[in-house]
């Protein structure tokens, strides 16, 4: 598919070996705005702000909420196989930045500006959501599921039709893929283990950090969004 700012072709699947099929996918952005309500407009209406004498007359007036630009004219790329990192102060727009280029735009006021993901726009890219991740900075799990579970409904739900000639069943497929990634992150030993939360007894914080990442990677999208993934992470 064609990039808008490069112009080569990058094709959306290539044949990786071994029949695996590697995914390929760019992501271009240029001239991106983000707006959302100001802070101090964020506040919900009550009988005493709306009964203010000193606004009865604007009680009809229908005028919008003060908006605060959080991302101005932010231009970039990253083709298959690159990193981009992205640096910046708590509240700088970093985790909104990436939301965007995840396209997840619902929790903002307005989006301006071209954001592509090869030759898609945002709005074509909706039917590949599956395609295109993000990792939150907060842990979001079903705290009653095991980490076997958790990760085994994650492969199932990502089983390629094309697999390596000694993972041709799906169970085999799964099994396995979720013992390379448990093992590679150094948790393959709590998956009898629930991943509960901060009401329910469960691995520890640094475990459960390393189980959203584990997700992440079983999902195999070829863009990957994460927001502060050492968080929270133990040595």
């Amino acid at each position: 598919m064609e990039t808008p700012s490069s112009g080569t072709v990058t094709p959306v699947d290539l044949e990786g070996g071994e029949g695996q099929i590697r995914k390929r996918l760019t992501v271009t952005f240029r001239g991106l705005n983000v707006r959302v309500t100001a802070p101090d407009a964020a506040l919900g209406d009550t009988l005493w702000s709306k009964m203010d004498p000193r606004q009865i007359g604007g009680l009809f007036k229908h005028g919008g909420s003060p908006q605060r630009t959080i991302l101005k004219d932010v231009a970039g790329q990253v083709k298959p196989g690159e990193m981009l990192l992205v640096l910046g102060r708590p509240g700088s727009g970093c985790t909104s930045l990436l939301r965007v280029l995840s396209n997840d735009r619902d929790s903002f006021d307005e989006v301006t500006g071209e954001t592509r993901f090869a030759s898609m726009n945002h709005q074509e890219a909706k039917q590949y959501r599956q395609q295109i991740m993000f990792n939150n900075e907060d842990d979001l799990h079903f705290p009653t599921l095991t980490v076997n579970r958790t990760m085994k409904f994650a492969l199932r739900n990502k089983v390629p039709a094309e697999r390596p000639g000694n993972l041709n069943n799906p169970k085999e497929y799964v099994l396995n893929k979720r013992d390379d990634i448990l093992d590679s992150l150094g948790i393959g030993h709590t998956k009898k283990n629930m991943v509960g939360n901060e009401f329910i007894r469960g691995v520890s914080g640094g475990e459960r950090k390393r189980v959203s990442l584990a997700e992440v990677l079983a999902g195999q999208s070829p863009v990957q969004m994460w927001d502060n993934p050492t968080r929270g992470l133990d040595s």
